[in-house]
Order: structure tokens, then sequence, then C-alpha cells
């Protein structure tokens, strides 16, 4: 059976990292989201973000991303979805830009 070539989206939101696989023909095929908060406790994160000492400072650590971004790979690679990606675009909140 050949594959239909698939395009990856990647969302990096303060609270989640979402990957959405998307073929020409059907749209949406799959999607995974990874929640900071439930899935990384050990970051000590509300909301995706550290408090700071005022109340308008936030921080994240990036160590957290890089870990969701591998655990996101991780997951298509275990759904056998990587052989047919083609096209990754992604967009950041923009805090995650800096």
């Amino acid at each position: 059976m050949i594959q239909e070539d698939s395009f990856l989206g990647l969302d990096l939101s303060t609270q989640s990292l979402t990957a959405v696989v998307i073929s020409l023909s059907s749209g949406v095929t799959h999607q995974f989201s990874i929640s900071f908060d439930d899935a990384y406790p050990s970051f000590h994160t509300r909301g995706g973000v550290l408090l700071g000492e005022s109340p308008s400072e936030v921080f994240a650590d990036p160590r957290m991303w890089a870990q969701a971004l591998d655990d996101i790979l991780t997951l298509l690679k275990d759904s056998n979805l990587t052989g047919s990606i083609r096209t990754l675009g992604v967009s950041a909140q923009q805090h995650g830009t800096v």
C-alpha cells in the first residue's frame, strides 16, 4: 500500500504543544497534544509557566519545550506516521520565539 504524503503542523502555546497531521485528501488525520502541567510536573508550572516575583512576570523553561517536542515526535514515530510526512509548519507563542 502506498502511503499518501502528509503535512505536520506544530503549535507551541503557553500551555501545550500540539501536533496535527494533515493529508490533502482527508484533511486532519491525527492530532496529539501534550499539556505541560499534566505531562511534566517536575517543571512545577501552572498554566505552562512559572510565576515570577512580580505578578506581571512569568517564565518557562525551554527544556520543557524540548522534552515536549521529543515526546510528540516519539508519538508520531510510534504511530507509524513519520514516513509519510513531507512538510513541517511550526507556530509558537511569542515568548517561545525569543
